[in-house]
């Protein structure tokens, strides 16, 4: 993916592309897109720590919010993969909101089976966007929709 991103847009001033599992500087907004479904063989226990271990780098590392998805409990049962994490639309957020604050929103009005939650935190950055893919960050400036209020 990283390489791919080079490729299609290549390293300036208002971008670069890190290899990692943190964020090697703050940013406004981190986004962990497609990584916390696949277990690959993890028991569900220990993916839970991982998605909140996920969670709280991308919490760490961001200034203005972050968004996550995830799978959905509320897909068919029948339909569900083993290797795949699926969690509840309700308690990830509660567990945000107890976690980093009281902005936070559930988005699951969307084709996919999966939600997304989004938090805002108090912003001091420039803006930057920090997308995880696996272990890959991008930076990517542009116009944080955590800045709006």
């Amino acid at each position: 993916m990283i390489v791919a991103a080079r490729q299609m847009h290549g390293e300036g001033d208002d971008r670069c592309w890190h290899l990692g599992a943190a964020a090697p500087e703050a940013c406004d907004c981190g986004l962990a897109s497609g990584i916390l479904n696949v277990r690959r063989g993890t028991d569900p226990a220990g993916w839970v720590g991982y998605v909140d271990e996920t969670i709280d780098q991308s919490a760490s590392g961001s200034t203005k919010g972050f968004d996550f998805n995830v799978l959905t409990l509320s897909s068919d049962p029948d339909k569900r993969q083993p290797h795949l994490f699926y969690a509840d639309p309700l308690t990830m957020p509660a567990n945000c909101l107890s976690r980093y604050g009281r902005q936070v929103a559930l988005l699951q009005d969307y084709r996919l089976w999966e939600f997304a939650v989004l938090v805002r935190l108090a912003s001091k950055s420039e803006s930057i966007v920090f997308a995880r893919a696996g272990a890959y960050f991008a930076r990517i400036c542009s116009n944080c929709p955590f800045g709006r209020r």
